[in-house]
């Protein structure tokens, strides 16, 4: 690997990302639902990238969830009503519900009843009783009842109060033709104020121990509502408040109140540091007792001294007595593997949620979900372990070329698993993992790559070039494998329709562009080289002198010419605001607006000036397709809504000879890839080929030789898959291993002999090695960014996922250790084989692997257990695992 500049000394980029990328999964919540045949399935209200998604496999694996346009929103709050006319999932979203039936599959759109202008559902409650119903509530302030019979929401109170922070919480047993009583009661928190009503939502009262409205983020807000299992005996109900405490060692203070009389009166459980913004309850689990859970706003930071265990510091507090009183058992140091993350602002920031599996009274398994990671207890919440809902196939796009031997080659950026190499033609892939982009965003390939080799990948680490062995060297490095450049983190990629990395070559230029924006930073920058990266301009404002915003795709026309400033024009781009802009050499010059971000822009591959300036933007929300005539005059938009595509598209392609054949083809995320043939008497949107697998999408591609070979390529969170455009013509996964970063989420670390862990049973981190710091002191080139080690006996990797083969990524040198790996079933806990490995070695340190091989792939529990002589390390880089 060899250094590239990119004009970092002039001071135009931002510095490299100090620490390595801290992978993370939004999860805002999550609920369960029983099976005819036993088992239950899971939904996962995630966000942008992963939606929604369903599990029939306590998250080792995921589906998407789509159908009704439920894909092209971001969801909210989901819950579970076992109803009479079907049980069914309760989805909210921030543009109304959605409800999908686990027995037929099926997903509606069940918003009726909701004013259009308030659809915003902040919080979803569903009662357990077959003939009851379930209540919302929403960020204008209305609350609302399912009417089972008319098929609507009906309202009941209008508050009138804008509050995205909006909390609901019915009795368990709630029935809207009930008696007033505890089984009628409905709990609604707004701006503060908690109202009440006894007889499901005719009247309400205000209670008097909270009647101040909140204004500012100093006065207190009631961010979470909870009835008791027993509620209709009990009447017992807790709720949890926060407000910013500058005194406080989190900045942040909190009580959990508690009830007896149905929520008529509250009096203080726990006052802490801290805020409370998810209560749950329970049935009984193995334990016999009922409980509530407690959830705190703030990730647990246990690397933080200023906070306090049981005063600023909590995991997941339980109560086994109806509220009274509260402990997390310590099991904040379980979650102190993950860093806090602060991607997610404003009142994303407190959705979260907290469920149990039907068989909670035998297995007490409990899943949490919160904007940094999904969690999952074995034993009622005592200790907690993360659970994967990212994996490591995950590609967030694709690049396809042809080597000089005719192969169709496909290259994915992947979430961890560095970047996929798959050769189509001969359907075997491999990750090129020897660099530090392991998190990867963007991908892109040189259009004569079956001359220069080519590949240009962006991820959380800045960008890399990388030269493919296979493919004769001629380009201006002289140069095969990755040359690294030293930016911060990069969002987007795109290869000007020219581009050739060698010199001298007449009808090509060197031209590529990307957004630069690092990890938590809000200022993106556009940057632009003409030489293949041997110098780097920022091209980042606007015409009227703006800075520009985060592009969501670049799209060159073929008519750019890279030769002259008056050339360099008819590149495009889409910002978050909605906007399209085209290039005029050094500054955006808007030409289009609209409501939402166009996803994916594609120009007309006959795109001319005067003739035919014409690009095409897919949305996620908004226009599904729109046509935009870039008249110097002025832009001609068309919006082309037409029939068959109800989800969201990820990206669009055109046919390459589209002046004969004007078909759009797209991917849709939980729908596999249809096409639009814009010639067609009655145009429409149709599925391409056979059934598609059960993958989200986020990119598909057209082979550079797709008039002859038809043949489309399409990322997707299980890897790359392969399809043509002829009728039923299936599917296929490329095959290949998984790889794991060894920061990934699924990752468990134990070192019981650590003499600073604070619970040696729990969970403890181990060191940080940077890919630096390998290099330096031992020669060794990482996969990955980072590495970690441990240098202390009897330390424990614990990992759970599907697998066969087991292959555990080190090194070995003088001062390597040994370890012993030992799988078991994920489901029964049986012995299914172990190996054991010594990395000690002679010689210089070098890559090494201790592998364990089953009969045939299964759901395992892995347990690595490491063994030290004094002196000795272990360093985890990753694993790969073959299915």
């Amino acid at each position: 690997m060899i250094a590239l500049s990119f004009a970092l000394a002039a001071g135009l980029c931002p510095a490299a990302d100090p620490v390595p990328h801290i992978p993370h999964a939004v999860v805002r919540d999550v609920a369960f639902a029983p099976l005819p045949g036993g088992g239950s399935e899971m939904i996962a209200c995630m966000s942008d990238e992963t939606r929604v998604l369903r599990s029939l496999d306590e998250g080792l694996s995921w589906i998407p969830l789509a159908g009704a346009g439920l894909d092209r929103h971001e969801p909210t709050r989901v819950e579970y009503w076992p109803a009479a006319g079907g049980g069914r999932f309760l989805i909210g979203t921030e543009e109304g519900v959605w409800a999908y039936f686990p027995a037929s599959g099926v997903v509606q759109d069940v918003s009726a009843g909701l004013p259009v202008q308030d659809r915003f559902v902040t919080e979803l409650a569903a009662a357990r009783n077959p003939n009851g119903s379930a209540v919302l509530v929403t960020a204008r302030g209305g609350v609302y009842l399912w009417n089972e019979a008319a098929g609507r929401w009906d309202g009941l109170l209008a508050t009138g109060l804008d509050d995205e922070l909006a909390r609901v919480a019915i009795a368990p047993d709630f029935d809207p033709a009930a008696p007033a009583g505890y089984d009628a009661t409905i709990l609604v928190a707004i701006r503060g104020l908690l109202l009440r009503s006894d007889d499901a939502g005719a009247s309400w009262n205000l209670s008097p121990q909270f009647s101040t409205l909140a204004s500012t983020e100093t006065d207190t807000w009631i961010l979470s509502l909870a009835c008791a299992d027993d509620f209709s005996t009990s009447g017992t109900a807790v709720l949890g408040t926060a407000r910013l405490d500058a005194a406080s060692a989190s900045g942040i203070s909190g009580e959990i109140w508690r009830s007896t009389d149905g929520g008529a009166t509250f009096s203080v459980a726990l006052a802490a540091e801290e805020g409370f913004a998810n209560l749950t309850a329970t049935p009984p689990g193995p334990s016999g007792s009922r409980h509530f859970f407690a959830v705190t706003v703030d990730y647990p930071d246990i690397d933080n001294p200023a906070l306090v265990a049981g005063q600023s510091l909590f995991g997941v507090l339980r109560s086994d007595d109806g509220g009274l009183s509260w402990d997390d058992f310590g099991n904040f140091q379980d979650f102190s593997l993950r860093e806090p993350d602060w991607s997610v602002s404003g009142s994303w920031y407190f959705l979260m949620g907290l469920a149990v599996p039907p068989d909670f009274a035998v297995s007490g398994k409990v899943f949490l979900g919160r904007s940094q990671v999904m969690m999952r207890s074995d034993d009622e919440g005592v200790h907690f372990r993360a659970v994967r809902s990212r994996q490591s196939e995950f590609l967030r796009g694709v690049g396809v070329g042809i080597e000089p031997g005719g192969d169709l080659m496909a290259f994915g950026a992947s979430y961890g698993g560095g970047m996929l190499r798959a050769n189509v033609s001969q359907m075997f892939a491999e990750h090129i993992h020897d660099n530090v982009l392991g998190y990867e965003r963007d991908i892109d390939i040189s259009p004569n790559f079956g001359s220069d080799g080519m590949v240009l990948i962006g991820g959380a680490y800045g960008n890399a070039l990388w030269f493919d062995p296979a493919v004769p060297m001629n380009n201006l490095f002289n140069w095969v494998g990755w040359i690294q450049s030293t930016l911060g983190g990069t969002r987007k990629v795109k290869v000007s329709p020219h581009f050739h990395a060698g010199t001298g070559i007449p009808g090509t230029d060197r031209t590529f562009l990307w957004l630069s924006q690092s990890y938590g930073s809000l200022t993106p920058s556009i940057f632009r080289t003409l030489d293949g990266g041997l110098t780097v301009e920022k091209i980042s404002t606007t015409t009227s002198g703006k800075p520009m915003k985060t592009v969501k795709d670049f799209a060159f026309a073929p008519t750019y010419d890279a030769g002259s400033s008056a050339g360099r024009t008819d590149v495009y781009c889409s910002v978050l605001d909605g906007t399209i802009f085209r290039l005029l050499d050094t500054v955006w010059q808007p030409i289009a607006s609209f409501t939402d971000p166009a996803v994916s822009l594609a120009a007309d591959p006959t795109f001319s000036r005067p003739g035919n300036p014409r690009l095409f933007a897919a949305f996620r929300d908004g226009p599904i397709l729109a046509e935009i005539i870039d008249d110097p005059a002025g832009a001609q938009i068309t919006v082309l809504n037409y029939p068959g595509l109800e989800g969201a598209p990820t990206s669009i392609a055109l046919h390459p000879d589209f002046a004969n054949r004007p078909v759009i083809y797209a991917s849709v995320w939980g729908a596999g890839v249809k096409k639009l043939d814009l010639s067609a008497s009655s145009p429409a949107w149709v599925p391409v080929g056979g059934p598609f697998p059960p993958f989200w999408t986020t990119e598909v591609r057209l082979s550079p030789d797709f008039l002859n070979d038809n043949t489309l390529i399409v990322s997707t969170h299980g890897g790359i898959v392969v399809g043509h455009d002829s009728p039923g013509a299936p599917w296929t996964l490329v095959p290949a291993p998984s790889l794991v970063d060894d920061i990934d989420l699924g990752w468990t670390y134990y070192q019981p002999n650590n003499p600073n862990v604070l619970d040696p049973n729990r969970p403890d981190k181990w060191s940080l090695v940077t890919a630096q710091q390998a290099k330096k002191l031992f020669g060794v080139d990482l996969s990955g960014k980072e590495a970690r080690l441990t240098s202390y006996d009897g330390s424990r990797l614990e990992w759970e996922s599907y697998g066969r083969v087991f292959r555990l990524l080190s090194w070995q040198s003088p001062m390597s250790g040994s370890v012993d790996l030992t799988a078991y079933d994920y489901w029964t806990g049986a012995f299914l084989g172990t190996a054991s490995h010594d990395f000690l070695a002679g010689g210089r340190p070098a890559p090494a692997e201790a592998v364990l091989a089953l009969p045939q792939e299964q759901a395992v529990r892995l347990v690595v257990d490491v063994h030290l002589d004094p002196g000795e390390v272990f360093v985890l880089d990753g694993m790969f695992i073959d299915h």
